[in-house]
Parts: C-alpha cells; structure tokens; sequence
C-alpha cells in the first residue's frame, strides 16, 4: 500500500537587470569528487556591526540562516524565517562557528525567509544560504573584500505586523493587504508575477468577540507553496478601512513600493542561477543521482503487520513523476526477513503519479505482510527515475 504524505516546494519571476550577482568569488575545497563548505578566511561580513561567519562552497560566499536568530529571527516550524522586533539578542556569534566545516552538501531545500522561497543547502537541522539572499532587507556597504550589512528592521517589522496585526479600536472593521505573488513553472523555469489583494471584514466578528486579535486561521501574506510553484509573497501595500455611521476613512497603512521590488526581492537570473549550482553540487556529492533517501522509519499497522516510510527529496531542476527503489528487511537480530519465509529478503518499491519538483520532499509508505518480521530496512537504491518531460534514468532497474 501507498500512502503519499507531502510534496513542497516553490519559486518565479520576471527580469529587467540582473541586480545583484550570487557568484561571489571565494576559497573552494573538494575532497575528491565531494564538494565542501569551509570558513572563508579573506572575506569578512559584518551585520549591525556584528561579525557573521562567511564560508565558502565551490567560491560562492554562503552564510548559515540559522545565525539570522542573533539579530531578531526566530526559527519556525524548522523552515520558517521570521523577523521578530520584540527579540533582541546581544550575544555574539560563538567562535566556534567561526571555524565550521561542512560537508555534506548533498540535500537541497528551500527555507521560507520571510514568504520567499530562499534555496539553501539543508546540512544536520542548519540552512546554508547564499550571502546575497538577506541583501533585499538590509543595506550593503562592500568594503575591499569586506561586506558591511545594516537590517531595515523598519522594513521587517512592517512584516511582523501584518503578520501580527490586532484590533486597534472597535470601528476598525476592514484590513486590505495588496502583494506581488511570485511564481515559477517548474517545467520550464520560466517566473511571473501575479497581483493579489486580500481584505478582511471584520464588522460582525467584532461585535461576538473579544478585540484582540484576528481569528488564528487566518494569514494576511500568501506566504510559499513549493509544490503549486508559489516562490514568493511580497508586499505592496497594506491599508486599513474605519467606518463611523454611514461614512468611511481609508487610512494609509503602509506603503512598501518605495523599499521593495519585485526585482530586488526575487531576480529572475539570479534565482535561476543559484538553483542550477545548488543543484548542481548536490547532484555530483550524491553520485548524480536525482533522489536521496532524506528519512526512514518502519512502524507497524493497527493489526501490527510492518510497514515502512521512506522520505525522498529531488535534487534535480526536473519534477520526477515516478521512481523505482529496492531495499532489503531484516529482524531485530539483523537477520534476512525473506519473502513468505522462504524467498529473497529484498522488496521492490513503485512509486508512480506523482509530482515531486525540485529540492521538494515527499514521503512514501509501503506495508510488508509478505515480510512480517521487519523491524529495520537496509541498501536503499534507486533503480529507475522518471521525469514529468519523458525522460528516464535508469540506475540498474529493468523498463519491462
């Protein structure tokens, strides 16, 4: 039996110039065919002052998002970046992070920095990002080899409000927020643009509840949907609707056309550019082989029969529609679990249908009655791989 648990992902967008280069020229270390992430020793970044550790993968500068919780970021829901004004950390950076070394480099992923789709290298529960993702919300002073970074937090704590707007008095009654949708076809990496507006009426729902704040199910910013190709959520401008009798006021809200663009935010070159070397690594550090196992677990049934989950991600710029995988079971005493007891210990796992674009995870589930005994799986290998275009890689499988 299969069971499809989740499939994400996201990205977009138009072009005028390309604002900001990723490739950033820096030290590169490979250990034989394995591409690293070592300290960059000749470039130095410094945000509000504070220095940030820098490292270098194949000479691109990439920081750690993870630091980003040292200057007001709070980490949600594992993947979820999101500026807080309230937090304030005065703490440095430890010095050891200063001398990390990462190394495997071979699972990509998007993380939602806040609602856009930021491609990084997923590395032990941290996120390596390219230093120029957090450029659109800070100001950036390049001194010699040096980068000098500000925080809008101005910019960001609009963010937070929006997110965390509340009833400031009872005639309040309408929120509209305006945003630029970003969005990617992920068959042909082609971005655009889409105009969005959202209002809520709160008239009514005032009146039967407390005035404290919206109802929880409700989001403002349309945030990321990897999956539906949703890349990015950005504000245009937020405004707010009083009414008193028969009359209404509109108010200004706020305004982010003067700090933010589309092209500034999310650039199309650039994007693109970043998701073919992150790819790129990825693929050649996992033998080119489009899907890694990212997670396993073997459970068993309501009526106790094994069943196993195996989590893939793509590491490649193509959706895969369909794979083919082979792995081995065995008992608590790691002995061969044989099919009906008497066969081969090997079971063959089909997975087709499906839609799992690039550096998306999805998670799949078989039952093993014919292998009873399975308390653990073993020599998970992809044998065949199917592309939405068509096209097939085959890793040993047989097309009959």
């Amino acid at each position: 039996m299969l069971r499809r648990h989740h499939a994400k992902i996201v990205s977009w967008i138009f072009v005028i110039f390309l604002l900001l280069s990723f490739s950033f020229r820096g030290e590169s270390v490979q250990s034989g065919n394995v591409t690293t992430a070592v300290p960059n020793k000749s470039v130095k970044v410094f945000v509000d002052g504070k220095q940030i550790p820098c490292y270098s993968i194949a000479g691109n500068l990439f920081i750690n998002a993870n630091h980003l919780k040292y200057f007001g970021f709070e980490i949600k829901d594992n993947k979820k970046f999101r500026f807080n004004p309230q937090v304030v950390s005065l703490s440095p950076i430890p010095a050891q992070e200063f001398s990390r070394e990462f190394t495997a480099l071979d699972t990509p992923i998007f993380i939602d920095l806040e609602s856009v789709a930021t491609p990084a290298f997923y590395v032990q529960g941290e996120y390596l990002i390219f230093l120029n993702s957090i450029f659109w919300f800070c100001s950036v002073n390049k001194k010699g080899n040096d980068y000098y970074l500000k925080i809008n937090r101005d910019l960001l704590s609009n963010y937070y409000l929006i997110r965390n707007f509340h009833v400031l008095k009872s005639s309040v009654n309408e929120y509209t927020l305006n945003q630029a949708v970003v969005k990617i076809d992920w068959k042909t990496l082609q971005l655009k643009v889409e105009n969005v507006s959202k209002t809520l009426d709160y008239s009514g729902y005032v009146f039967a509840h407390t005035f404290n704040s919206f109802p929880k199910d409700f989001t403002f910013l349309s945030g990321i949907d990897i999956q539906n190709g949703i890349i990015a959520s950005i504000p245009v401008s937020f405004k707010v609707t009083e009414y008193s009798g028969t009359t209404s006021t509109q108010q200004s809200g706020m305004t982010f056309a003067n700090q933010l663009t589309v092209e500034k935010v999310v650039n199309l070159k650039d994007f693109v550019a970043k998701l073919k070397f992150i790819s790129s690594i990825c693929l050649q550090n996992n033998r080119n082989i489009p899907l890694k196992v990212f997670s396993t677990n073997v459970g068993v049934t309501y009526n106790n029969i094994p069943q196993v989950t195996i989590e893939v991600v793509n590491l490649s710029l193509k959706p895969v529609d369909a794979f083919e995988l082979n792995f081995k079971c065995y008992d608590a005493f790691n002995r061969p679990v044989k099919y009906l007891g008497f066969g081969d210990n090997m079971v063959r796992g089909l997975v087709q249908k499906q839609n799992i674009v690039p550096f998306s995870s999805s998670a799949f589930t078989w039952t093993l009655g014919d292998y009873k005994n399975t308390v653990s799986i073993k020599d998970i290998k992809f044998v065949l791989i199917h592309f939405v275009d068509g096209k097939i890689q085959n890793f040993g499988g047989s097309k009959k």
